[in-house]
């Protein structure tokens, strides 16, 4: 089973009548709601989508029509690992980074590193504070600041490693 942050899909078929859109909105909320209780991914970083028979067989007329296109782009394109951590700490973190006191960001990361089991929020953190480099341009893109990276970097090591 993958440990890291990376896009995944639930696809479920089935034979029956549509979904009216409050149904669709319901089920909708119970799945995200499950991924996150269960420490998966966090609802921000959740899209779910109804389609008919119509919209899939659309789907895969797209899709069939552009697959070489597809393949070589695929091939090209790089799944970045600290794109997606940043995504993930710049939307759960939000309201502590417009603010240069790094010291409220400190303590509510000590507080969920030590009462969670948040499998999204330990990858996150592995991944810009141990296994990857995150560059400027990126931290500019999330409003992410240095100091509040080297804060995150500081609490996770402490906490994790004890050092």
């Amino acid at each position: 089973m993958s440990q890291t942050n990376t896009p995944h899909a639930i696809v479920i078929l089935y034979n029956g009548r549509d979904i009216r859109e409050e149904e669709f909105a319901s089920l909708a909320a119970s799945i995200v709601d499950l991924l996150f209780n269960t420490g998966i991914t966090i609802p921000e970083l959740t899209t779910m989508t109804y389609k008919d028979s119509k919209d899939l067989a659309k789907l895969l007329l797209k899709e069939t029509a552009g697959k070489a296109k597809h393949e070589t782009a695929k091939k090209d394109e790089k799944y970045d690992p600290v794109e997606n951590a940043l995504v993930y700490l710049s939307t759960r973190y939000k309201t502590f980074f417009g603010n240069r006191d790094t010291l409220a960001l400190a303590f509510q990361l000590s507080k969920d590193i030590q009462n969670t089991n948040d499998v999204a929020l330990f990858n996150a953190l592995k991944i810009v504070c141990e296994d990857e480099t995150v560059y400027e341009p990126q931290l500019k893109k999330y409003g992410i600041s240095r100091d509040a990276l080297n804060t995150i970097q500081k609490w996770y090591c402490m906490s994790v490693h004890g050092n």
